[in-house]
């Protein structure tokens, strides 16, 4: 019974940090274009609305979502040289035509975010090393888990000769 208690307030605490986690990465990070809040406020823009209204205004996910669903029921002849990009990167789905590391006020600005110009593969690579490690952990714990399995059905076994 302790171990299994165990389990589910280990299970539940580590929902918790993941919970936490994304909580934190939605609050400081942009959702579109992945700037982070410590590198757009680093940049000291004048004259710029907060980081708070980037994912709120500018970068606004459902704007992306409306503009992406306007383009599927758009004709071909009604797309602009833009509206034709985006619909042939959603085609194949590139994702070139997202902001990355950058906005609009950071572009007028004519700044440029630390960082900015990393590869897709590059932003990946740190959140994949975290998911391996998270597999590898779990294999321990299974691993544990099984030897406690095999002594508890040992001792049940030894109780009963």
């Amino acid at each position: 019974f302790n171990i299994i208690t165990g389990l589910i307030v280990g299970a539940f605490g580590k929902l918790t940090a993941q919970d936490n986690a994304r909580k934190d990465t939605l609050d400081n990070q942009g959702f579109v274009s992945g700037i982070k809040r410590m590198n757009f406020d680093d940049l000291g823009l004048t004259n710029a609305p907060p980081f708070d209204d980037l994912n709120k205004t500018s970068q606004n996910a459902w704007m992306y979502v409306y503009y992406v669903y306007s383009l599927q029921k758009k004709s071909p002849v009604e797309c602009t040289g833009v509206d034709s990009f985006v619909k042939q990167c959603l085609a194949k789905g590139d994702l070139k035509w997202l902001p990355r590391n950058t906005s609009f006020v950071i572009q007028n600005a004519g700044a440029t975010v630390k960082g900015g110009g990393a590869s897709e593969e590059e932003d990946l690579k740190a959140p994949l090393k975290e998911v391996v490690a998270g597999i590898a952990e779990m294999q321990k714990q299974v691993v544990a888990l099984n030897a406690r399995l095999e002594v508890l059905e040992e001792d049940e076994g030894a109780e009963y000769n």
